[in-house]
């Protein structure tokens, strides 16, 4: 069955990928856009069928470019260009502007973000395809306290709503299993780690860095801390850090 197809299935079947394309989450929107015609390619060399029907699928991409009021125009645009299902944004306060609006034309909404009140903005078509705050921030912390061992923990995240999110649960749980927690650093989602903050970093002997951010946050981060002359120490996150 296709969920955002209505009563015939389509000879082609459309997926809007909404991911930023430029900018400073780039990078990573084209590795996903990429992933994801590899896998359509997949699909259509492999004869896929839907009620007996042969369908192909097609990905179209809309570059948000990491902007909020951006992810909302391209959600419309998606939605315009008559996609049957939307994957993406990449951020949270992107998929915030654009969730209501794939509600709205009942589409099946995929994204990778993971701030848990997302799935109260749309209305049962949203999916999530990686685990929320709570349980990436509960792993982190037995991760981080359990298999680490950590004896000296700083904490950087982004001061929006994922960052937020993730550090709460993280410092909750962390504290809990009987971890102590050093200096916690807010970023803004534009600026930079500081070389201010990894000095700090380096005075505190901090052996762990827990890191909830993105890409330009974590860049700054090696750099700075490159430059402060701390580099024995373990980097954790969620999937940036992957990236």
């Amino acid at each position: 069955r296709c969920g955002g197809c209505g009563a015939k299935v389509p000879d082609t079947l459309k997926i809007g990928m909404l991911v930023a394309l430029s900018g400073s989450a780039g990078a990573r929107g084209k590795d996903l856009l990429r992933g994801a015609e590899m896998a359509a390619e997949e699909i259509n060399a492999s004869g896929y069928k839907i009620a007996g029907r042969a369908v192909r699928l097609e990905i179209l991409p809309f570059d948000d470019k990491g902007e909020n009021d951006t992810a909302a125009q391209g959600a419309q645009q998606l939605i315009a260009d008559g996609v049957h299902a939307v994957i993406g944004p990449l951020g949270t306060p992107q998929g915030q502007k654009a969730i209501p609006v794939v509600a709205e034309s009942g589409r099946p909404h995929l994204f990778t973000m993971t701030a848990a009140n997302l799935h109260t903005l749309g209305k049962g078509n949203t999916f999530r395809l990686l685990a929320n705050d709570d349980l990436q921030g509960r792993a982190a912390a037995a991760f981080v306290h359990e298999n680490l061992r950590a004896q000296r923990v700083a904490l950087v995240y982004e001061a929006t709503d994922y960052g937020k999110g993730l550090h709460g649960v993280f410092a909750e749980n962390f504290a809990k299993a009987g971890g102590k927690l050093g200096s916690v650093f807010p970023v803004e989602a534009k600026a930079e780690v500081t070389a201010d903050i990894a000095n700090k970093i380096k005075a505190e002997n901090a052996d762990v860095i827990v890191f909830f951010s993105r890409e330009p946050h974590l860049k700054s981060l090696y750099k700075a801390l490159q430059e402060a002359g701390h580099t024995k120490v373990a980097v954790v996150g969620s999937n940036v850090i992957r990236n």
